[in-house]
């Protein structure tokens, strides 16, 4: 009898503790800037830029 209340009250601390780290958890946000663009130059091979975008 004694070990089926140790695993309630063990199940019941962990739920507890998640719970709890769900609640206090910061919202995802999206990240800033949402844009980043880079320049290259090869040499005789050419030059370029890329950007890349978040959605």
């Amino acid at each position: 009898m004694r070990h089926g209340t140790l695993g309630f009250g063990t199940a019941l601390a962990v739920g507890t503790a998640l719970a709890c780290t769900l609640a206090m958890a910061p919202a995802a946000g999206a990240v800033t800037p949402d844009t980043a663009t880079i320049g290259f130059d090869c040499g005789s091979y050419g030059s370029g830029t890329a950007t890349l975008t978040a959605t």
